[in-house]
């Protein structure tokens, strides 16, 4: 009873208290349900109509534009009107225009135009808004001019502190304008900075910041070894000048840049996004940062290089920017995707807001949206050879898998082949829905984001980049080529002449031996006789079949010749070229005689043989007969038909033309210029956005996180900067110093900022004043990116393969080759799982990536193939090592060294005092356990590929705490 009564009262409890709480609900939303629905209490103009207002109308009517010359961003602009007159009518919303154009029920004339209609409870709103009285709130202030926005003015340089008393720091090295700009927030806010980082954590951190791989314990012993004071600044620039730096940053660029290899339907295999080849634009990328070009040439080569560059092969390939938006199906998809990555990757606007409509915040109207699409409008692929490759043919468009799957060889880039390319507005994101009166438009950067002098003039391209036929490689190759077919065809000779005379004793033998005694048993029967006979004219057959291809080869190589004399007139006015196209043409039939004669006897061969076989399964069964008539008589058809192709060229023969055809396909003799003036347009300093934008990312990757937050939108929706002195005077410092990004990287990384301890005690007095360290009062201490983890893996066993470059490796053999991820295939359908784990990154968006932590991944690197089997390599190694060095001697001192040296190589520290014992305690209880458990229970051989485990329990405990510090968090994080 006495139970009953205290659920009772608690039951009453629990009632009366949600009660009280939806009192309190009703009473905070009674205004809004009220005003929304009866009318009978004004809406707040600041709360409600003003945020619609900014959402739904300023685009139009706002301070970067007023349409019918109306603006509704203060309620004095709305009282005073535009081209109608006033549209507030106080106390009578039942008058105003605005309220009437609201309610239309003619899609054409009702507000706003695009978009769904207010809701009603949004009009009643205004209404009552309207009704009583209209009234302005006290800081009514107009919508402040777009193009007024930080981001959209030009970057200056912030006058450093003269004076850095203020700065508590007494460390040996002098402070950079970054710890200066710094300094002076430290001291307003009252924050004191942590100490530098000892030597042994920053070369770590320098290391894995810049190559991507941890150092080896020599290269560590190097660094702490030296005593000078500029030993830091050594390091550094050893490592920036390492091809390893390329690799490492490149991953961060292709990031930012959408890289993605083809991807579509590889198992048929048919090409549907991006392109076979690209995998050459990444290795641009990383040669283009190891030879430090500048930031702006990558830009203006990736946009343009066709145009800006088109003999350079190197370079051209950079173009894989656009290639990796192609889309098979679909060229408005391309076209879009060019438009929203060009923006967002190198200005950091999103320029595809404006696609349906004008941007509703930024300054970039949805005619400029199309007119930054005409920049690509003219746009194709194109396959170009490759010296000591296969030509790779044109590109065919359009095709299905079955006719043409991806190239084999040669590279992929865009040119210009539609000249006259229109690019016309449309409405509401369907190409059908054409906007007549606006269209065609001219291209053109935004308008308030570009001076009036913006110019493109076409670009005549060099005759081999129209003719890529012309280049000497191309010459050489096919030479080559030729040269080598004849010489095969003169050995073919030799050899079928052999068989014909050995064919020919055959068959006189048999002779000899039936004109012999008809009692000799050795006398041949009439079958053999038959066949050698038919042997004979085979090998006759196939002899004037090996002279027909001598004389091919040799007409090819004469034709080859011809044509190239011909270019050489006909393109470099070295020669009559009328005479010497009519020769190319000559020699070009002679070749098609020569190809259809050699076809001719080819089939008569199979003829011949098609017979023998028909003769031989006379009397055979009827299924095996009639499948030998069927062939018989296919081959019968074939050979009328090179007949009548032989007959057909020796007819044109006595046709006299100037017609050949060209050792490669020809494109047009002139670019458009757009994307050359577009990419000139952004790369250069007066664009406010560029700079800032590589800063940005730059920054965002040396320290954990952005000076903007929201690193692909610097528009007025996006994120302010947390420091805009930083990021102006970095901005202006890359454009000063021709955009070298290894010159912002000597200064972040000299930089205190960068080199400062990563952890402070939960009760630092800095902790209460900026606890997610916005002012840099610490390192922050990150997580290992995907291809950083994998590929220190292998770097600590020494088994990581430090070529540079080359085709991309199917991802399903991540553990068997080790390469450094990045050269491992990643696009749309398939990616390295292993990486995908770590926050891999994604292809269609990786403006910055995610991190997280999940038990997937302690279990990956606990139990992944990877794991196991580079960790048993590097204790072998180690062991080996130690044996060597003290003539084989054990005990607990060698298990010490052990541990210390597999510190070092993994984590690249020595191990603390309670991590040693506890080492080596973990590996005296694997010795017993592993001594204690049967051998049938002990899993000793390999699986998929795996090392073995060792079958000495000794070094088995070894191995097993090598891979527990695969999962140390000092292995997978940066401290």
């Amino acid at each position: 009873m006495a139970q009953s009564q205290r659920c009772w009262s608690h039951r009453r409890r629990a009632c009366q208290q949600g009660l009280l709480l939806n009192i309190f609900w009703l009473t905070l939303l009674f205004p809004w349900l009220s005003s929304g629905t009866h009318g009978t209490r004004a809406a707040d103009f600041s709360q409600q109509i003003k945020p619609l207002l900014k959402q739904r109308c300023y685009a139009c009517h706002g301070a970067l534009k007023q349409e019918g010359r109306l603006r509704l961003d203060t309620v004095a602009f709305m009282r005073t009107g535009g081209d109608n007159g006033t549209i507030v009518e106080p106390k009578h919303p039942d008058m105003s225009i605005l309220i009437q154009r609201l309610r239309q029920s003619d899609p054409t004339q009702r507000m706003p135009p695009e978009g769904e209609p207010l809701s009603e409870t949004e009009i009643r709103w205004i209404e009552s808004w309207m009704k009583d009285g209209a009234q302005a709130p006290h800081n009514d202030q107009p919508q402040t001019d777009p193009r007024e926005h930080w981001a959209f003015r030009p970057p200056k340089k912030s006058t450093l502190p003269n004076d850095p008393t203020p700065l508590e720091s007494t460390e040996s090295r002098n402070l950079n304008p970054i710890d200066l700009l710094l300094a002076v927030k430290h001291h307003q806010r009252g924050i004191q900075p942590l100490k530098l980082a000892d030597k042994q954590t920053l070369v770590r951190r320098l290391f894995i910041d810049l190559l991507g791989i941890p150092p080896t314990p020599q290269e560590v012993g190097r660094f702490l070894n030296d005593d000078s004071r500029d030993a830091y600044e050594k390091l550094v620039e050893e490592l920036l000048a390492r091809p390893e730096y390329g690799e490492r940053w490149g991953r961060h660029w292709m990031d930012i840049w959408r890289y993605s290899d083809w991807y579509g339907r590889r198992a048929v295999p048919d090409v549907m996004n991006s392109y076979p080849q690209i995998w050459r634009w990444r290795d641009w990328i990383v040669r283009s940062l190891n030879d430090d070009k500048g930031y702006d040439r990558m830009i203006m080569e990736m946009l343009a290089a066709d145009e800006l560059c088109p003999t350079e092969d190197d370079n051209v390939v950079a173009t894989g920017f656009l290639v990796r938006n192609w889309y098979k199906w679909n060229y408005e998809t391309w076209m879009k995707d060019n438009v929203e990555h060009t923006g967002k990757a190198f200005l950091g606007l999103t320029l595809n807001c404006a696609h349906c409509h004008d941007h509703k915040y930024d300054p970039v109207s949805q005619e400029d949206y199309f007119r930054f699409r005409a920049f690509f409008e003219p746009l194709e692929l194109r396959h170009d050879r490759v010296a000591n490759q296969a030509d790779p043919g044109p590109f065919k468009k359009y095709v299905y898998a079955d006719s043409y799957g991806p190239i084999q060889t040669g590279a992929i880039r865009v040119f210009d082949e539609k000249l006259d390319a229109k690019t016309f507005m449309y409405a509401a994101g369907d190409a059908r829905n054409r906007l007549e009166g606006k269209s065609p438009v001219d291209p053109r950067p935004p308008q308030s984001l570009c001076s009036t002098d913006f110019v493109i003039e076409p670009v005549r391209l060099p005759i081999e980049a129209t003719y890529p036929g012309l280049k000497d490689f191309v010459r050489q190759d096919e030479l080559k080529k030729c040269a080598t077919e004849l010489e095969l065809s003169r050995t073919a000779i030799s050899d079928a002449t052999t068989v014909v005379d050995q064919s020919l004793a055959k068959l006189d033998a048999l002779r000899l031996q039936a004109a012999g005694s008809a009692t000799n048993s050795n006398q041949p029967t009439l079958e053999s006789s038959f066949a050698a006979d038919q042997a004979l004219i085979l090998a006759r057959l196939h002899a004037k079949i090996a002279f027909a291809t001598y004389s091919l080869c040799d007409a090819k190589l004469d034709s080859l010749r011809s044509r190239i004399a011909a270019d050489e007139a006909h393109y470099r006015n070295i020669g009559n070229s009328v005479s010497l196209d009519k020769i190319a043409s000559r020699a070009e039939k002679k070749v098609a005689i020569a190809s259809a004669e050699h076809a001719v006897l080819i089939s008569e061969k199979a003829v011949v043989g098609s017979g023998f076989t028909l003769a031989s399964s006379d009397g055979a069964d009827a299924s095996k007969w009639n499948a030998a008539k069927q062939e018989s008589v296919k081959c019968e058809q074939a050979l009328q038909s090179s007949r009548r192709i032989l007959d057909a060229a020796r007819t044109a023969f006595h046709t006299e033309d100037s017609n050949y055809t060209p050792l490669s396909p020809i494109y047009p003799a002139a670019s458009t210029g757009r994307r050359l003036a577009l990419a000139r347009w952004i790369a250069n300093r007066d664009n406010p956005l560029t700079a800032r934008v590589a800063i940005n990312h730059i920054w965002l990757r040396h320290f954990g996180q952005a000076l903007v937050e929201t690193t692909d939108n610097l528009g007025i929706q996006g994120k302010l900067p947390e420091h805009p002195d930083i990021l102006d005077w970095l901005a202006v410092e890359l454009m000063d110093h021709a955009w070298s990004i290894k010159h912002i990287h000597r200064i972040i990384l000299n930089s205190q900022a960068y080199q400062r301890l990563s952890s402070a005690p939960l009760d630092h007095s800095n902790q209460s004043i900026d606890k997610e360290n916005r002012s840099y009062w610490r390192a922050n201490a990150r997580r290992m990116e995907a291809e950083v983890v994998r590929d220190s893996v292998l770097a600590c066993s020494g088994a990581l393969d430090k070529t540079l470059g080359g085709p991309e490796i199917d991802p399903a053999e991540w553990f068997t080759t080790p390469r450094r991820s990045l050269y491992f295939a990643i696009h749309g359908e398939s990616k390295m799982q292993f990486l995908d784990t770590f926050d891999g990154p994604n292809v269609c968006d990786c403006y910055r990536r995610t991190s997280t932590v999940l038990p997937q991944q302690a279990l990956a690197m606990t139990n992944s193939e990877l794991s196991e089997h580079f960790s048993r390599i590097l204790a072998k190694q180690v062991s080996e090592e130690m044996i060597a060095s003290n003539g084989g001697n054990q005990g607990n001192e060698t298990e010490q060294r052990f541990v210390s040296e597999a510190f070092q190589r993994v984590i690249s520290r020595q191990p603390s005092d309670s991590e040693m014992q506890f080492s080596l305690q973990f590996i005296r209880q694997q010795h017993e356990l592993l001594t204690t458990t049967p051998v049938d229970q002990l899993r000793l051989t390999g699986i998929k590929g795996i090392t073995p485990a060792a079958s000495d329990v000794a070094q088995r405990a070894r191995e097993n705490l090598t891979i527990s510090l695969f999962s140390h968090n000092d292995f997978v994080t940066v401290r």
